[in-house]
């Protein structure tokens, strides 16, 4: 280890933003419990995303993608035919890539790879002897599972590798709800990972909100995949709310604001600062829903293996309600919205999986 603290090597996911905000929830409780820890983020989202969330530019940054996860052309659905053209490459020479990543890890003086969760990088620390830590609220072979028929000979590689190399894990930290984790030897379960954002009173007078105006303010946002298309003529002729929306051009509404418009303020700040959300039910967007106790409606992405868990346990934790993607996209979920909005909170839930998770992180150190 450094005489100037442990050098972590994160290894993140960038399909959408939720595996980068557990990464980060778990990076920031690192930093608390020892300040000279360094860290390096490999992930393919762009540094200003991991230095907004992180909230500091004190940290290496290696872009290139480990996993392919599903690429989606849109939130809502994904294109099979390039996501098995990207694993066929993937896989191609993998075990000439991992080697290759293994000394990268030595070169940079890895003292622990943390994945969230690329199984590239797991193989590598392992063939560099440098112990490794899994955040796994889901894992890479349940989506191949999934989409894919494991009869036919490419498929049925990629699970093979992707298995062979989560058995490596030093330990799982399986983040409340997750998915089982039977492909981990080591695991432990541990309650949900979230970054709370704090009250922005200054919110609503910047998106041009009258003080006196008491309608809802209500963030419309698919994540961190871009949307292409909202139904913006249904939400401006709902005028029960105020829409947030992650949509850069928009014709001018009274009700219909733009996140863009606030990018100098946190997501999660802006999150725990609106009354209602429509989204679909990912792992970071269904916890921090629940922990801000937002009413959210949503639509699904079709059989993306960890929904069932997440829809699951945002009944029991959250107001929150189930639509079609067809009523989704029609814009048909105000007068859910408003009933929900009209229910009860369910009790705060303690959502102190990264503080967990660090604590028993420490023993690999």
């Amino acid at each position: 280890m450094s005489d100037h603290g442990p050098r972590i090597n994160f290894a993140v996911s960038a399909h959408g933003y939720g595996h980068l905000t557990q990464a980060i929830a778990v990076a920031q409780a690192m930093l608390k419990h020892n300040p000279q820890t360094r860290l390096r983020f490999q992930c393919g989202l762009e540094r200003d995303i991991i230095a907004d969330k992180l909230g500091t530019s004190g940290f290496e940054h290696d872009q290139r993608a480990f996993d392919i996860g599903l690429i989606q052309p849109n939130p809502l659905n994904c294109d099979l035919e390039r996501t098995a053209v990207a694993y066929d490459h993937l896989h191609d020479g993998f075990v000439t890539r991992v080697k290759a990543e293994a000394q990268n890890l030595r070169d940079w003086g890895a003292d622990l790879v943390i994945a969230d969760i690329p199984y590239l990088s797991i193989a590598a620390a392992a063939s560099a002897g440098i112990d490794s830590i899994g955040i796994a609220s889901l894992s890479w072979d349940k989506v191949i599972s999934a989409y894919f028929d494991l009869n036919q000979q490419a498929p049925r590689r990629w699970y093979a590798d992707t298995l062979s190399a989560y058995a490596e894990t030093s330990l799982a930290l399986l983040p409340e709800p997750a998915l089982a984790g039977d492909c981990f030897q080591h695991k432990r379960p541990i309650p949900p990972i979230a970054i709370r954002g704090k009250f922005l009173p200054e919110l609503r007078p910047r998106l041009g909100i009258a003080k006196d105006d008491q309608r809802p303010l209500v963030i419309c946002s698919l994540g961190g995949i871009a949307a292409t298309s909202l139904p913006l003529k249904q939400m401006y002729q709902d005028q029960r709310f105020h829409w947030l929306i992650n949509v850069n051009h928009v014709p001018p509404g009274e009700n219909m604001h733009r996140l863009a418009s606030v990018s100098d303020l946190r997501y999660q700040d802006i999150l725990a600062s609106a009354e209602g959300l429509v989204s679909k039910p990912g792992y970071a967007t269904a916890v921090e829903a629940a922990i801000h106790q937002l009413p959210m409606v949503y639509t699904s992405r079709g059989h993306f293996p960890d929904e069932p868990v997440i829809m699951k346990w945002l009944q029991q934790n959250a107001r929150a309600f189930h639509i079609s993607e067809a009523s989704w996209l029609a814009g048909e979920f105000g007068d859910h919205l408003q009933q929900l909005i009209e229910t009860p909170q369910k009790p705060a839930i303690h959502a102190n999986g990264a503080e967990v998770a660090v604590s028993l992180i420490q023993q690999y150190l």
